[in-house]
């Protein structure tokens, strides 16, 4: 590789699976490829802080009450439906994005989704 041959990142999204490109100027610790993928990825992180809540006796006490007023609210309806569709959609787009995963060389060159340069992909920026 050239040493003045621009550097483009390949990132691995955290919440799709999709791979997308960087130029080095660009780059500012991305980890998801869209804006949805950073709101889904979100609301991961903050499902998880609910989750160690309700591990405290606060958090088990107050969780009890809302889910009693939930069984009561959606008792007779089903959402289980969408939570399946959802799910299967995320695990297609993971299975696409691994299959169509081209390996990294000095020949291969892709665009920065951010600004559109073109250079060569690469896994980790050289040192300036």
């Amino acid at each position: 590789m050239k040493s003045g041959e621009p550097e483009i990142l390949q990132i691995l999204c955290r919440c799709c699976g999709k791979i997308f490109y960087h130029y080095r100027a660009c780059y500012r610790g991305h980890v998801y490829c869209s804006i949805k993928c950073r709101i889904a990825g979100y609301l991961q992180k903050h499902r998880e802080a609910q989750k160690r809540y309700r591990d405290t006796d606060k958090g088990k006490s107050k969780h009890r009450e809302l889910e009693k007023e939930r069984r009561n609210k959606f008792k007779g309806k089903k959402i289980t439906e969408k939570i399946v569709n959802c799910m299967s959609s995320i695990i297609q787009s993971m299975f696409e994005s691994i299959f169509k995963i081209k390996k990294i060389g000095e020949d291969k060159t892709e665009k920065c989704q951010k600004c559109g340069k073109m250079g060569i992909v690469v896994t980790d920026f050289r040192e300036r």
